[in-house]
């Protein structure tokens, strides 16, 4: 209960920890509560199947994207069975064709618990099957870019036009910044996000519908 310190899904899992495994496994209470929690659901997910795990990675950094994208990028069939260890677990849940986490310490735990190299790959395989979405594809693009890319950094700036568009300004304040990260041009990295034009800054009045608002630094 101290450790919990009130919290009510806390609570639940550092029960469900200890009875699964003894009081041993819980984790040290000198650390911040969301880091303990993401521990513990990072250790489920470890005893997941490899492909069940996979999946779930997968649609940790897919975010937005629906079931059968995040099954064609993890190139594990159309079978949704391979789901099913993670749903008994009761770490998420298939809902209208998406992937819904009980939690969202459950996907930073899914994410930052994978090697940086898997993390890379599933962003690439993300972006290979979003050809028909540039705007999420320019971001998964620019999480496994380490470096400078032109194309990545021209991929970011098409995004930030289609947030334009439709209103979605911070949303291309934003992908103007990571283009301006990316590009191999030294004078736009130092211009920061007014890479060859600049957008206007102001507090976004919705979410922008093209998926573009989401962005994941290089892994």
């Amino acid at each position: 209960m101290r450790q919990a310190e009130g919290n009510p899904l806390a609570v639940i899992e550092l029960c469900r920890a200890a009875g699964a495994g003894g009081a041993g496994v819980l984790p040290g209470s000198g650390r911040p509560q969301s880091e303990r929690l993401q521990e513990l659901y990072a250790s489920q997910l470890r005893h997941l199947p490899e492909m069940t795990r996979r999946l779930v990675l997968y649609a940790a950094a897919a975010e937005y994207e629906d079931v059968a994208t995040v099954m064609a990028a993890a190139g594990v069939g159309t079978d949704l069975g391979a789901w099913a260890p993670a749903e008994q677990a009761g770490l998420i849940t298939l809902v209208d064709g998406r992937v819904a986490f009980q939690h969202p310490l459950v996907r930073a735990g899914s994410y930052h618990g994978a090697p940086a190299h898997l993390r890379q790959r599933a962003h690439r395989d993300l972006a290979a099957v979003l050809a028909d979405d540039p705007a999420r594809r320019a971001w998964h693009m620019a999480a496994v870019c380490l470096g400078q890319d032109e194309s990545v950094a021209a991929a970011l700036e098409e995004t930030a036009e289609l947030a334009e568009q439709r209103g979605g300004f911070f949303a291309a304040g934003q992908a103007l910044q990571r283009s301006a990260e990316c590009s191999p041009e030294a004078e736009d990295r130092a211009r920061g996000g007014t890479r060859r034009r600049c957008a206007p800054r102001t507090t976004p009045v919705a979410p922008c519908g093209s998926g573009s608002c989401t962005k994941w630094s290089a892994v």
